[in-house]
């Protein structure tokens, strides 16, 4: 266990020796970042204005048909419709 410990610390001080390099990728990584987001944020965006629409037409078709099989005198109309000709 010793002799990892060594190893890492030796490794430790010789990276603190090295010179800083002079990047600066923050605004890059920033750029890209936003850019991946902004394509995420379009897919999400379409996915829900689909599932809305899909939503609405269930809906407005569950409602007509619960509209139909609600009325009591419905069956007693359609049946005296299709015998008194």
């Amino acid at each position: 266990m010793k002799d990892h410990l060594t190893y890492v610390t030796r490794m430790a001080e010789r990276a603190r020796l090295e010179p800083v390099p002079d990047v600066h990728a923050a605004t890059a990584v920033m750029a890209r970042l936003r850019s991946e987001v902004r394509q995420n944020d379009l897919v999400l965006a379409w996915m829900a204005a689909a599932s809305a629409a899909l939503a609405a037409g269930v809906s407005a078709y569950s409602l007509t048909i619960l509209r139909a099989l609600s009325d009591p005198l419905a069956t007693l109309f359609q049946m005296s419709a299709t015998l008194i000709p």
